[in-house]
């Protein structure tokens, strides 16, 4: 047997690799810029609805300053694990920025909001640090409570730290979450939810889950990676915009959507995040963030916190995008921001739709199973900020067109 033989076993035993080829789409390669509105591939200028570079900054030329001078100054690399050698000023000075702006005692970056999320959710319940440092004989029995509708990689992070010992609430569903809390025998208890919900769109009603945490004596970790620099009167996101900053244990962000660089961070009380540094493998066992990066970040706060309009526009578009796509009679689930779902139903129809904007230069991508529930096939737009009217009014010609079979 032939090692390619050997492996292709390995795999057929799992997975089905003719249904997984038809499954996922194929990957497109962009030429140049992206992340752009406009974007070249295969010779030709898309419009795009399919980017997270919400407020259009990751080719600002501030930012490529700013990693440019950086790169002379530390070079194209990083340093080895924080443990190893240490950390760069830069990367210090970049966490102590991003607490400052999230209005948290302290942060740590992660190389992507992933790492972030999977390195967390086991330090906080199932650390391996336990066995080696158990402050009990007998430890408290654990468990999570997790919005069906959690990021991908919250759910590795749970499959990570708690298996058996997780109960998901129907999503944004107070009274599930009030019910298996209420039902539950543990005595510590760790609830999970994204801030904005990266397929519908919609915001966590962070406020009751927070009144439910309390009441249960549970901390609450939130994955802000959609919210954090669009949402919220400065930009700190969703726990911002409700009023829930204070009453949030735990905040991960994004750094390589609104902020337009690459990673993400965990913000939290500063001995939180000393524990942290020590009890997350995704930060103890990786390299920190470059210092290109960190100084592009660093440019991107900034440019957040004194450029509000961007914010605004982003918003403004997002909302002229579902008006506009609901009086074609479509479905927006329930979305209140930047994500907006344009909810079809058929799985081969929204491919259909998909291929036929594509055809017509627009780039979107058509969520199906497992991206979404079988039967709720949607298509998936990021508003941005660069996004003009005539953008905006050309996709929505466009899918009038191809939906009514033009």
């Amino acid at each position: 047997m032939t090692s390619d033989q050997r492996l292709r076993r390995l795999l057929e035993s799992q997975v089905d690799l003719a249904a997984l080829r038809v499954l996922y789409p194929s990957v497109r390669v962009l030429e140049g810029q992206g992340v752009r509105p406009r974007v070249r591939c295969g010779g030709r200028e898309y419009l795009v609805f399919c980017s997270n570079d919400y407020l259009d900054l990751a080719c600002d030329f501030r930012l490529i300053e700013a990693a440019k001078n950086a790169t002379e100054v530390y070079g194209v690399g990083a340093l080895p694990s924080r443990v190893a050698t240490g950390i760069l000023d830069i990367q210090e000075q970049i966490e102590t920025k991003l607490a400052k702006f999230i209005r948290a005692e302290s942060c740590l970056t992660f190389t992507s909001g992933t790492a972030a999320n999977t390195g967390t959710v086991p330090a906080l319940i199932g650390s391996p640090l336990a066995r080696v440092m158990r402050a009990t004989s007998q430890p408290a029995s654990t468990a999570v409570f997790a919005d069906a509708a959690v990021h991908a990689s919250l759910i590795d992070g749970i499959r990570l730290a708690a298996p058996g010992r997780t109960r998901f609430y129907r999503h944004v569903d107070m009274g599930s979450l009030k019910h298996v809390l209420e039902h539950s025998d543990t005595a510590v208890k760790l609830i999970v939810t994204d801030g904005v919900f990266s397929v519908d769109g919609d915001i966590a009603p962070l406020p009751e889950i927070a009144a439910l945490a309390e009441e249960h004596d549970a901390a609450v970790m939130v994955d802000d990676a959609h919210g954090t620099g669009v949402l919220g009167e400065c930009g700190r996101g969703s726990c911002e915009l409700l009023g829930a900053e204070e009453r949030i244990d735990v905040r991960m962000g994004s750094l390589s959507k609104a902020l337009g660089c690459i990673g993400g961070f965990i913000a939290g009380p500063s001995w939180f995040i000393e524990y942290l540094r020590h009890a997350a493998r995704t930060s103890m066992f990786s390299m920190p963030l470059p210092a290109a990066a960190a100084a592009a970040i660093s440019t991107a706060v900034d440019i957040v916190e004194q450029e509000p309009w961007r914010r605004k526009r982003l918003l403004d578009n997002a909302r002229y995008l579902r008006d506009g796509i609901q009086s074609l009679g479509f479905g927006t689930a329930k979305s209140t921001t930047h994500i907006v779902p344009v909810v079809i139903g058929d799985e081969e129809k929204a491919l259909s739709i998909e291929a036929g904007l594509q055809d017509r230069g627009i780039l979107v991508r058509a969520l199906r199973y497992p991206a979404a529930a079988k039967g709720q096939a949607a298509l998936r737009l990021f508003a941005n900020t660069a996004h003009t009217r005539e953008d905006m009014d050309y996709f929505l010609n466009a899918l009038a067109d191809v939906a009514g079979g033009g």
